[in-house]
Order: structure tokens, then C-alpha cells, then sequence
């Protein structure tokens, strides 16, 4: 058997020591990493929202138009989303020279606004109807033959206070 001598031993604990400072400062590297760094990850899907709407109507054409004469016509906004939302709605008889009056809602609806519009005066919640904006068209001292045109537009409602706050800021207003 071979003696070690006091050089070998000195190596041997040296290297001891050497062999056993790297695994100590590998683990406490691993440890200082892990303290230090984190990593965590969460996929968020962000749809942008949409709005669903029809136009309503309760109306039957006459045979023939009178003079001085009420026809009912019941117009609404129906909500086909799950989404808050403001309407607007443009009513306009097809030929301006034809004299037709429209009875307008202006209880739950605005007066006609200078662009042509109006704003119902209520949010419209999802699956919900609007009231009446019209509801009846008088003919006045001529029989001819009209046609009422009716055009709606919705918007979300969430984070505005108005209908029309709401309709301007898709404008970029």
C-alpha cells in the first residue's frame, strides 16, 4: 500500500475543497436564478364588441291613399346582442314634395337633430325594444302615393353618458 504523503494530502483536501466550492456555488447559482428571475405567462383574448340590431315595423300599406287620412305605422329598434347600446334612427318620406306628417315619439326620443338623427332617449339593453319612434303617418290635402324610409344606427353605451357623446366619439369627435 502506498503512504501518503503530507503534499498528496494537502492536494487531496485542496481539491476537496475546489471540487466542493463549485457544486456549492452551482447550487446557490440555481438558487439565485430561480430568486431572481420568474417567469409566468396568461393569454388574454380581447374581442372587440359588436351590435346587432333591426328595425321593427307594424304597418299595412292601404290599397289607396286619402287625403286627410291617419295610417298607423309602429316603428321600433330591436336589440339582437348581449350588448348595452344607443340608438339613432333617420325617418324620411322618400319624396320631399309629398306632404306626409310623421307622429314622432318625442318623449322617448330627441327632437330631429341638425344631422338629420334621432336619439333614443334610454340605454338599449341586450334583447331589448325601443319605444315607438313612430307611430302613425297623417297624409295632408293630396292623395299620392308615399313611402316612409326608416335608417338605424347603433353604438355601445358602456363609458358614455349619452347618446350622442356616444355617436360622436365613433366620428373621432
Amino acid at each position: 500500500m502506498r503512504r501518503w504523503t503530507r503534499k498528496l494530502c494537502i492536494l487531496a483536501v485542496l481539491g476537496g475543497f475546489l471540487f466542493g466550492g463549485i457544486k456549492l456555488y452551482q447550487g446557490l447559482a440555481g438558487v439565485a436564478d430561480a430568486y431572481l428571475s420568474n417567469l409566468d405567462e396568461k393569454v388574454n383574448v380581447v374581442r372587440a364588441g359588436s351590435n346587432k340590431s333591426h328595425i321593427e315595423e307594424e304597418f299595412t300599406p292601404p290599397d289607396e291613399v286619402k287625403p286627410d287620412t291617419e295610417y298607423e305605422k309602429v316603428v321600433t329598434v330591436k336589440n339582437d346582442t348581449d350588448t348595452d347600446c344607443y340608438v339613432r334612427v333617420i325617418a324620411e318620406t322618400w319624396d320631399s314634395a309629398v306632404h306626409v306628417t310623421m307622429d314622432v315619439n318625442t318623449k322617448d326620443w330627441s327632437e330631429k337633430g341638425e344631422d338629420g338623427y334621432y336619439y333614443y332617449q334610454h340605454i338599449l339593453g341586450p334583447g331589448e325594444e325601443t319605444e315607438p319612434i313612430i307611430r302613425a303617418v297623417r297624409t295632408h290635402d293630396e292623395a299620392v302615393p308615399f313611402e316612409v324610409i326608416v335608417y338605424e344606427e347603433t353604438v355601445q353605451a358602456a363609458g358614455y353618458d349619452s347618446p350622442i357623446e356616444a355617436f360622436a366619439s365613433i366620428k373621432g369627435k
